[in-house]
């Protein structure tokens, strides 16, 4: 379904209805909702995420958190898997 057309100030359509909601923050929340869907689909990584949005990592994770997307998507087990590789890697480092 095309969307239409992005220089409508209508609230019939997609942006004019976020211009309208969001006032002059409409196309910041436009942005925000695009690179966190690229993000949850996997397409983005974080890091690129937040650098197209002008914000730093940190900022990035937590608008991410806001939103109810996890910034880690593996499962515990492999976690516990990597700390103690990374606990055993400095063991031997000591």
């Amino acid at each position: 379904m095309p969307v239409k057309s992005y220089r409508s100030n209508s609230s019939n359509t997609v942006t004019g209805y976020f211009r309208q909601q969001y006032k002059g923050r409409a196309e910041q929340v436009m942005a925000e909702a695009a690179v966190l869907e690229l993000v949850r689909q996997h397409t983005l990584s974080m890091s690129k995420g937040a650098e197209l949005l002008g914000v730093p990592i940190a900022s990035f994770l937590e608008l991410m958190n806001e939103h109810g997307l996890p910034y880690f998507t593996e499962s515990q087990r492999p976690l516990r898997t990597l700390v103690a590789q990374q606990r055993r890697l400095r063991s031997r480092e000591a």
